[in-house]
């Protein structure tokens, strides 16, 4: 099996109010303008999920904790960034993945690979996600946060 790493980003809105338990983390606070990450492998098969990563340009970790909804068609979303995460169908969930980024990478935080060997997400050649916070995480006004997703091709 092939590994490859793909990735998509997002900008926050230019806002520094804390996000609660449950609480959509997207790059616009009005629901028809939220984008989710795409994803979209080379091989027309898809593959396995093997390892997620999550880094944000905020170098302050604190409660920096995420559930990563893994989808496989695009959501609507009923509620924009910083409101609770809603509009994901439940028959197009793939998986989740929790996520802790408590790094500091010289001016951004990271998290080492979180696997998910032990689960057999299937993503097809294109997929979706979206970011919810676990904690009540203060963000950096328009922070970038980019997901890393480590595919092994079928």
């Amino acid at each position: 099996m092939a590994s490859a790493v793909y990735s998509d980003s997002f900008a926050r809105p230019a806002d520094t109010t804390a996000y609660a338990a449950n609480d959509l983390v997207a790059n616009s606070t009005t629901a028809g303008n939220v984008e989710p990450l795409v994803f979209v492998t080379t091989n027309s098969s898809g593959g396995f999920l093997r390892s997620l990563r999550i880094t944000h340009s905020d170098p302050d970790a604190t409660n920096s904790t995420f559930r990563v909804w893994l989808l496989s068609a695009l959501p609507t979303v009923t509620n924009g960034d910083n409101g609770a995460l809603a509009g994901a169908v439940a028959s197009t969930v793939l998986g989740t993945v929790e996520v802790t980024v408590d790094e500091n990478m010289g001016g951004q935080c990271s998290h080492g690979w979180t696997g998910v060997d032990d689960r057999e997400i299937y993503v097809g050649e294109t997929f979706y996600a979206l970011i919810e916070a676990t904690a009540a995480y203060t963000p950096a006004s328009g922070e970038t946060f980019v997901v890393y997703c480590r595919v092994d091709s079928i």
